[in-house]
């Protein structure tokens, strides 16, 4: 019988630490997800869609993820947004969707108040 001991009770701050780094993980995920997909879509066309079948991911989600990564390159997304900031300007012309992400970064936006300014930009 193991006599293991259970494991040690972290500190607040070594708890915070740690959800930190998960949650820039999970931040650099769908970045991360589309970059590949665009690779595997130059390198191998139609035959990646039996791959993401078979992975289990929908073929609309990662049309999503490579069309946002494709729009934009490392140097144009801003690390202080969500993937989902760049997902709601992505249709916008990019001097338009970089002063809008620019604003958004600036003041702390949500993705519900900068798809309102989206709204406005089209109108």
């Amino acid at each position: 019988m193991s006599t293991a001991a259970a494991p040690a009770t972290p500190t607040l701050g070594e708890w915070r630490a740690k959800a930190g780094r998960l949650l820039k993980i999970q931040r650099a995920v769908p970045w991360a997800l589309g970059d590949h997909l665009l690779v595997g879509e130059q390198a191998f066309g139609e035959r990646i869609a039996a791959a993401l079948d078979e992975l289990g991911l929908e073929i609309g989600e990662a049309v999503e993820l490579a069309r946002v990564g494709s729009r934009f390159p490392p140097e144009r997304r801003r690390r202080g947004l969500s993937f989902a900031h760049h997902t709601a300007v992505a249709d916008l012309e990019p001097v338009d969707a970089d002063r809008l992400l620019d604003a958004a970064e600036a003041a702390g936006w949500t993705v519900r108040r900068l798809e309102r300014e989206v709204r406005g930009t089209r109108r």
